[in-house]
């Protein structure tokens, strides 16, 4: 789970004391973190879309996200996922159903998490712990990647601008 925050008592920018322009910088903040969450959604989803192996052949590769290893095996995996190994490979799409973005008006925050509706949804971001599975913690992954961060910043500044330079900042 990832929470964005847009706290409008920050922008030192314009002193304002006009209501108006509290209420047009609470809406612009909600929208920017909505716009946020939802880039960082996006890229989520395209994270756990993989389909590059089927269950034979990861098994056939000796299970790489096998807890025995002690670490995912990203070399028997290749490019993207020596460089992401929170990559999760698609089979039915539940998983990809789960996932889901909430958002507080009133606090101005935005949460990209599972909706915890699956009985393994767990088990694939958290790994087993007793048994077979290696974590894959694809939002946290996702949302370190500075390209993600990047787009993040660049829907979040949207709106928040429309409203500041209005306002003649």
């Amino acid at each position: 789970m990832l929470e964005i925050t847009v706290d409008p008592k920050s922008f030192g920018i314009i002193r304002r004391e006009s209501n108006r322009f509290r209420l047009r910088l609470r809406a612009a903040s909600n929208k920017a973190v909505y716009r946020g969450a939802s880039e960082l959604y996006r890229s989520v989803l395209d994270n756990m879309s993989r389909a590059d192996y089927s269950l034979r052949e990861l098994q056939q590769k000796n299970h790489p996200y096998a807890r025995k290893h002690g670490t995912i095996l990203t070399g028997k995996l290749g490019m993207p996922f020596t460089m992401k190994p929170y990559l999760i490979h698609q089979r039915s799409g539940k998983l990809k159903k789960d996932l889901n973005i909430t958002l507080n008006r009133s606090s101005s925050t935005a949460k990209v998490s599972f909706g915890g509706s699956l009985p393994y949804t767990d088990a694939v971001i958290f790994g087993t712990k007793v048994s077979k599975m290696l974590p894959r913690d694809v939002i946290s992954g996702t949302a370190s990647e500075k390209k993600v961060r990047r787009e993040i910043r660049k829907e979040m500044l949207i709106p928040l601008r429309a409203v500041i330079k209005s306002y003649g900042g």
